[in-house]
């Protein structure tokens, strides 16, 4: 997807995608109709879509509601992206993908993950450096996306 002219991506988020809230309450949730209002406006090559789903860490697990998904995929028809999938379960992240999702947001799981391991590089180093503490930050991250990438079953397509 390419932003017209400019060879840039144009991802645009939903005023309802907005990462603060309660994700259960349907009136976060992207509409339907406002978002081909929306798509017909801007032109967007890509739109950030609620459906249960918020930025940062849960309390709780994510309840998408997938069938507001399929909704807004089949009337829209282009690549939808979802803000705030580290926690979602393996089972939605899949049905996610199956209708339309094809952008993920996980970087609080990236986060949470370099963070578990600052914690335990500094409770176990006596003498922690610098370089050491970048270079296994950089592999609990890889490590993270690498897993999420065997997921969303994207291994070797880019």
């Amino acid at each position: 997807c390419i932003y017209h002219n400019q060879q840039k991506w144009n991802n645009h988020k939903n005023d309802r995608e907005n990462g603060t809230g309660d994700a259960t309450t349907a009136d976060i949730f992207t509409d339907v109709e406002e978002s081909a209002r929306f798509i017909a406006e801007t032109g967007t090559d890509a739109l950030a879509i609620a459906i249960g789903n918020l930025h940062g860490r849960y309390t709780a697990t994510p309840r998408l509601n997938i069938g507001r998904l399929r909704e807004i995929n089949a009337r829209n028809g282009i690549p939808l992206v979802l803000h705030g999938g580290s926690g979602t379960s393996e089972e939605d992240f899949k049905a996610c993908i199956r209708n339309g999702i094809c952008k993920i947001n996980v970087a609080t799981a990236i986060q949470l993950e370099a963070t578990d391991e600052i914690r335990s590089y500094l409770a176990a180093d006596g003498a922690p450096n610098y370089i050491d503490l970048k270079s296994r930050i950089t592999e609990a991250s890889k490590k993270v996306v690498a897993a999420h990438i065997r997921l969303f079953e994207s291994d070797g397509k880019a």
